[in-house]
């Protein structure tokens, strides 16, 4: 879609309710929620907010039908809040602002880095309600590990 691949492994995906049991990676090794808003560097130099809702706010959902990888972005195209990990945490420079190559941007991009405008990575919620601080300097394939709720690769070192 214009705004990105959007996955449907995490634990809070598009049109679906997913109760903990889902989550067979287990509550504590799967992260569901992470800052997810700073300023980023396009490749001209200039700051752009890149929130996944902006302008709208945390609550305006998704337009679309159906679950990932199978959901329906038309007519709309754009899943707000949502993060497909494609990209380190506070990844924030040179970016294109072209969100159909790289589903970064605001207003409904999915791929946009965690981020957050403190140093040293983002905040995240587990599935079992606590509070981890991932660092800048996490492997990708370990973020990744986190965000997928039922591959039985369990994540460590972040």
């Amino acid at each position: 879609p214009d705004y990105g691949p959007l996955g449907g492994s995490g634990v809070l995906i598009p049109n679906a309710t997913l109760s903990l049991a889902a989550i067979t990676d287990g509550t504590s090794n799967t992260m569901m929620v992470s800052e997810h808003s700073d300023f980023m560097i396009k490749t001209d130099g200039t700051q752009q907010d890149w929130r996944g809702s902006q302008p709208w706010g945390w609550a305006i959902g998704v337009k679309g039908t159906n679950i990932p990888p199978n959901f329906d972005m038309t007519p709309d195209r754009r899943a707000f809040n949502l993060t497909t990990i494609r990209y380190a945490v506070n990844q924030k420079e040179g970016w294109d602002g072209n969100k159909s190559t790289s589903g970064v941007g605001a207003d409904g991009a999915s791929n946009t880095p965690l981020n957050s405008a403190h140093p040293g990575g983002v905040m995240a919620v587990f599935g079992d309600g606590s509070v981890h601080s991932l660092s800048d300097s996490v492997a990708l394939d370990v973020l990744g590990r986190l965000a997928v709720r039922d591959d039985g690769q369990f994540a460590t070192g972040y």
